[in-house]
């Protein structure tokens, strides 16, 4: 296939088309596959790590960071023409012991130092951060963690204003799963979000980290704008936080094993379609074996 026909056919290239981005996690592991590598370089505009972001990874040791895992990311993508989503910053899951058996009063300390450091030496390389990463259980509440444990839910703001000065050109998110309907879950997500706004926290968009499964054929990837679309109520994308600013990300992950009952027209276009008030200011990612984590 002629270079010109290829790229103006790879996903990428149709994705932006429409005004959004198209984009893969992947990671260390994955990227010495030369042939993957090459698809991955060539198809989307955007890549997430999957795991060498995480707290485990770069801070196994409090105060020891190890970032050479993500620098491949980082690299790789200038390389090929792409930008990075950087997840994540705090999240409950994938902590090293030393976190979760901190005392409380040393807490908020611990997590502005590793914000800063993680951020800051990513500084510039990375377009959007999700700096706090599935904060809610599926009733509303808050989840517990070492963070919510010891500073309240407060600790999501104090997050977002350490990560801003670390990488200031960077938008910042909350990313969750099962808030793209309508639900308990959901109005959490819209509350938080309106109140962050309200207190100047700077806060650029959700990510809306469906895990859409297409086994499951959820009501939610038939209607993801019911839950999006308010979102442009609070400001975010309407231009009252920053030019550019945008709603979030829609994750539906393609990841069953037996697809024989997977249709790719329909289940894709589910996610994918034209669906929402103002598509440009929500981007589609889609996991599986290549693909996941993408925002405009």
């Amino acid at each position: 296939m002629p270079a010109a026909v290829a790229e103006q056919d790879s996903l990428h290239a149709l994705a932006v088309a429409h005004g959004t981005y198209f984009a893969p996690a992947t990671d260390n592991p994955e990227l010495p596959d030369t042939a993957y590598a090459a698809t991955c370089g060539s198809e989307f505009g955007r890549i997430a790590p999957g795991n060498s972001m995480k707290w485990d990874t770069t801070e196994p040791q409090q105060g020891q960071f190890s970032l050479a895992k993500g620098d491949v990311i980082t690299d790789f993508a200038p390389d090929h023409g792409q930008t990075v989503r950087g997840h994540t910053l705090v999240r409950r899951s994938r902590l090293p012991g030393w976190v979760t058996s901190m005392p409380s009063a040393q807490m908020e300390a611990a997590m502005t130092n590793h914000i800063a450091a993680v951020a800051g030496h990513h500084r510039g390389e990375v377009a959007a951060w999700d700096v706090v990463n599935e904060p809610f259980n599926d009733d509303g509440t808050f989840r517990t963690s070492p963070f919510c444990n010891a500073m309240g839910s407060g600790y999501m703001a104090t997050a977002l204003r350490t990560a801003h000065p670390a990488d200031p050109d960077a938008k910042l998110y909350i990313n969750d799963g099962n808030t793209e309907g309508l639900g308990a879950k959901s109005d959490a997500m819209y509350s938080l979000v309106r109140e962050l706004v309200a207190e100047g926290v700077p806060i650029d968009g959700v990510g809306f980290q469906g895990h859409l499964a297409v086994q499951y054929r959820t009501a939610a990837m038939s209607s993801p704008k019911t839950g999006a679309d308010r979102y442009l109520e609070v400001g975010l994308g309407s231009g009252s936080l920053a030019a550019g600013t945008s709603t979030g990300e829609i994750q539906p992950r393609l990841d069953k094993t037996d697809r024989s009952n997977f249709d790719e027209a329909d289940d894709c276009s589910r996610t994918t379609g034209p669906t929402f008030t103002d598509a440009s200011h929500v981007g589609i990612s889609v996991d599986g074996d290549l693909v996941w984590g993408t925002e405009p």
